[in-house]
């Protein structure tokens, strides 16, 4: 079978394959570069809206081609992470469905049209940092480091960008296990 053209990755075509051919080449040729590739914490996660399902797959192929690329390209002196932002307010975010969703989680019960401050005012309490979702602002610190010389030794990591929702998610299910099967040894039933 020949080699597929250095400018092509082989294999099915992907939503990731765009990412990995904008400057893999040029960064290759020179032997140095930083790929950043953005992915999201309902990629690592999942998702329980019916909406979601392709998004949260698509994100997590993100991180699985980050990982793949950052053993492949690693040789040639490039890095290649991940930032996985938690809910950020974009437009995406500003959508009457989307609102309801994030309202619905905290076990409330959302009004028929709400709107983002409602979303915000419901969601913050429930996060330990108490905001209702990041801002962009938040990420770019992020993929700064990640393309900075003190990220030199840093490949196929996944950066997460949260107000501690995956430490409160884990603390959730840790407490969801033990409550299924009873008390620690030692621990007062």
């Amino acid at each position: 079978m020949p080699e597929p053209p250095a400018n092509k990755l082989a294999g099915p075509v992907t939503p990731g394959r765009g990412t990995m051919l904008t400057g893999k080449v040029a960064m290759v040729a020179q032997k140095h570069g930083r790929l950043i590739l953005v992915s999201s914490m309902q990629g690592k996660h999942g998702t329980k809206h019916g909406n979601g399902t392709s998004y949260s797959a698509s994100k997590w192929g993100i991180l699985g081609l980050m990982k793949s690329a950052a053993t492949g390209l690693g040789q040639y002196n490039i890095t290649v992470n991940a930032p996985i932002p938690s809910l950020v307010d974009t437009p995406l975010t500003r959508y009457k469905t989307r609102l309801a969703e994030t309202m619905a989680e905290t076990g409330r019960t959302p009004p028929e049209y709400p709107t983002p401050q409602q979303a915000w005012d419901v969601r913050a309490p429930t996060v330990p940092l108490k905001v209702g979702w990041l801002q962009p602002d938040d990420i770019s610190p992020a993929a700064v480091f990640l393309a900075s010389d003190a990220a030199a030794m840093v490949t196929g990591a996944e950066y997460e960008r949260s107000p501690a929702v995956t430490a409160q998610r884990m603390c959730s299910l840790h407490a969801g296990v033990r409550s299924r099967r009873g008390p620690e040894e030692g621990e007062a039933a």
